[in-house]
């Protein structure tokens, strides 16, 4: 009976976290310059083996970097709850943008229900509208992506053929536009980018 008990408590302080994370989001974003490899502890200790070496040679990102970790630990969690058993952190800069890939080994999603989420997070980065399509993984990334003018993009795949491959996208510059800007709309993560 403990079992349960436990894995419900775990479960709902990631829920009053997340909540917590997407009510601080919506304010301001404390934007710092951080090096991309201090990502690497941002899913540490999950049930998943996440490799985050790529993230060593890529050197300084520009955002915050509390929310972007909360942001890559919640879609780790949703890699690991639906069946992926690794996961790969990347990061990079192109063209003035930022980016943190989170790519899995994992099922991926159906391209019919791939469409409904990418149309449901391009409604909520737009205009803030929620759906339930979204879960609170993916709506908490979104946030985070929000707050710092970006967007978040989803491809089958990515590099390894298989699985799902999240990138988190934002200026490489603070923005003074408000979070979900229409101009801001990056394209969907390279394979190999």
């Amino acid at each position: 009976r403990l079992g349960p008990a436990t894995g419900a408590a775990r479960q709902l302080g990631e829920v009053v976290q997340a909540l917590l994370v997407m009510a601080r989001a919506s304010n301001r974003v404390r934007w710092r310059n951080f090096a991309a490899s201090d990502l690497a502890t941002a899913a540490v200790g999950r049930r998943i083996v996440v490799d985050a070496s790529p993230l060593a040679g890529v050197g300084v990102l520009r955002g915050d970097p509390d929310l972007i970790a909360v942001a890559i630990l919640n879609l780790v969690d949703n890699a690991e709850r639906h069946g992926a058993r690794t996961a790969v952190i990347r990061a990079g800069t192109r063209g003035g943008q930022q980016f943190v890939d989170i790519e899995d080994d994992g099922p991926g999603i159906a391209p019919e229900r791939l469409d409904r989420v990418e149309r449901a997070l391009r409604r909520y980065e737009e205009s803030g509208e929620l759906d339930e399509s979204l879960g609170l993984g993916l709506t908490l990334a979104s946030s985070v992506a929000r707050a710092h003018g970006g967007v978040l993009r989803l491809q089958r795949g990515g590099t390894r053929n298989s699985g799902l491959c999240v990138r988190l996208m934002w200026p490489t510059a603070s923005t003074e536009q408000g979070p979900g800007s229409p101009s801001r709309q990056p394209p969907a993560p390279a394979a190999g980018a």
